[in-house]
């Protein structure tokens, strides 16, 4: 419950007055009434969402061979100023893959394009397994080490990770409708599955309910006789339909 505080201070100058000063010193009256117009407040907050879960196609298994595509929806609008990616992984051959994310607007980052792989011509890739991490903008594991050094502990792609692309590509779109996480797998004999996908948003915006104003009921102020100032200190309670505070 928030506390509205207000003071009126209602003055008469003496030496500017047109008014007859015999009036002034009878006992003056002031009453005063409040009204507060709310509106719903906006807000901008985070939110994550989460994708569904299952087995990736290996090279050559679905349409288009070796691809699987898992749709995080995002029921809220706004404008994105942050996103994150969390990803479980198990695969046991992670040079095989590529994985990229796309938004409803079409827009496509790539997280990684087959670790250890060092041309697109479909060269074998690192042999090392399972991915558990969070994919950001400046992570702490760079993308260039991503796509040139086998990690072998397992996972061999963990904790805080840079995307190969620059996820602030996405900054400014409405991330409202169905993101793609699409995984390619390009080759065969190594299969694995998601186990987890957790899509973190910064932009989200929130809109409340209006709060209920309680007001006092209407103020008199009694004046001295020839005093032409009168001061009113009194709260009123706004209270958050929400959560009740």
């Amino acid at each position: 419950m928030n506390i509205l505080s207000i003071i009126f201070i209602l003055t008469h100058d003496n030496n500017h007055s047109n008014l007859n000063f015999n009036f002034m010193k009878k006992i003056t009256f002031f009453y005063v009434a409040l009204l507060f117009l709310c509106c719903t407040w906006i807000g901008s907050a985070q939110m994550t969402y989460n994708g569904a879960t299952g087995p990736l196609n290996d090279n050559g298994v679905g349409v288009p061979p070796g691809v699987t595509e898992y749709i995080i929806n995002v029921p809220d609008s706004g404008s994105i100023t942050d996103l994150t990616i969390d990803l479980d992984v198990t695969h046991t051959w992670l040079g095989d893959l590529d994985i990229e994310l796309e938004s409803p607007a079409g827009t496509i980052v790539a997280l990684m394009d087959e670790p250890g792989d060092p041309t697109p011509s479909g060269a074998f890739g690192c042999n090392v397994d399972d991915i558990l991490a969070t994919f950001e903008d400046g992570g702490t594991r760079s993308a260039v080490d991503v796509e040139t050094v086998c990690n072998p502990a397992v996972p061999s792609i963990a904790g805080s990770v840079e995307p190969l692309g620059l996820f602030s590509t996405f900054n400014g779109e409405d991330p409202n409708g169905d993101w793609i996480l699409r995984f390619t797998d390009n080759a065969g004999g190594d299969s694995g599955g998601v186990n987890a996908i957790g899509l973190n948003i910064t932009g989200i915006t929130m809109i409340g309910d209006a709060p209920v104003i309680t007001c006092p009921a209407d103020i008199m102020i009694n004046t001295e006789p020839g005093v032409c100032t009168a001061v009113s200190n009194f709260a009123g309670t706004a209270t958050d339909t929400e959560d009740g505070n």
